[in-house]
């Protein structure tokens, strides 16, 4: 979560507290969630809007999952050396 842990968002709340005053907060924290929400939706929105255009451009494209990115391949490992072929320690 944006690399905020607890004691942050505890010094957080506390400077809320502070300057916003214990009757507000609440009212605040609702207005923030809303907005939050809101901006959610709308990034969806533009988000399906876009994959929509883009079907549209390339059809024979499936695009039904790309918000995934392609998994990249399978580095090549090589096997591990028999014991003929370790180097040995003297």
């Amino acid at each position: 979560m944006f690399g905020v842990g607890m004691p942050e968002l505890l010094v957080i709340l506390a400077v809320a507290l502070i300057v916003v005053g214990p009757r507000r907060l609440p009212e605040m924290a609702r207005a923030i969630g809303r907005m939050v929400g809101q901006v959610r939706a709308a990034t969806s929105q533009i988000q399906r809007q876009v994959e929509r255009e883009m079907s549209a451009i390339h059809p024979e494209d499936d695009r039904s999952d790309s918000t995934r990115p392609p998994s990249p391949p399978a580095p090549d490992t090589p096997a591990p050396p028999s014991d003929s072929e370790r180097p040995r320690d003297h």
